[in-house]
């Protein structure tokens, strides 16, 4: 794939609230692409911090607000780094999102190894 096409999907997997859908859909189709697989991850541990600010909420509004406040910040260092065409981890997103499988998605979704592709 192209540059472009991979600076793009790496891009859209930082959009946020939308990132979940734009992360699976990158992980299946840019499935042979370790810089999207990469923000794909990424992105995915971003959307689960989505849900640990709406349980915080839960208990304290202030701190929320802290933590949406970071990770809306989280995710546009994830933008600006795709941008770049680079692979820099984020702090403490990077770290949890290299414990998923690079081809856990795409195997969940297809029920395929992506080498048969």
């Amino acid at each position: 794939m192209s540059e472009f096409g991979d600076r793009t999907w790496a891009m859209i997997c930082y959009l946020p609230v939308f990132n979940f859908i734009t992360c699976v859909l990158a992980s299946v189709k840019m499935v042979h692409s370790k810089f999207c697989l990469f923000h794909a991850r990424q992105g995915l541990v971003l959307f689960a911090f989505w849900f640990l600010t709406i349980f915080v909420a839960l208990f304290s509004q202030f701190l929320s607000l802290i933590l949406w406040i970071v990770v809306l910040v989280l995710h546009a260092a994830g933008f600006i780094i795709s941008l770049n065409m680079q692979q820099t981890e984020l702090p403490v997103v990077g770290k949890l999102a290299m414990r998923i499988p690079a081809f856990m998605l795409f195997i969940l979704l297809t029920g395929k190894n992506p080498e048969e592709i």
